[in-house]
């Protein structure tokens, strides 16, 4: 699970983990590990990221992914 962002269903009748995104970022300071927030809507999913570039400079850029409409319901379903 290490360089990604997944959702996780939370269900104790059937947990599921959905791969969203692989990201390739490097961690040299504390301000380089990709921590991912998701809308309140679910629609959208952000993360900071070096992408392995002047690892240990602490600079990041953005990186924002969409999900497809109607991936929430299928995910709330199990697929």
């Amino acid at each position: 699970m290490d360089r990604t962002i997944t959702l996780i269903r939370l269900d104790r009748e059937a947990p599921a983990v959905f791969h969203v995104a692989k990201v390739y970022g490097t961690t040299g300071e504390y301000w380089e590990e990709t921590q991912a927030s998701i809308s309140n809507d679910g629609s959208k999913i952000i993360w900071a990221t070096n992408w392995g570039q002047n690892v240990g400079e602490e600079r990041v850029w953005a990186v924002q992914t969409d999900l497809p409409v109607g991936a929430l319901e299928t995910i709330g379903n199990g697929l």
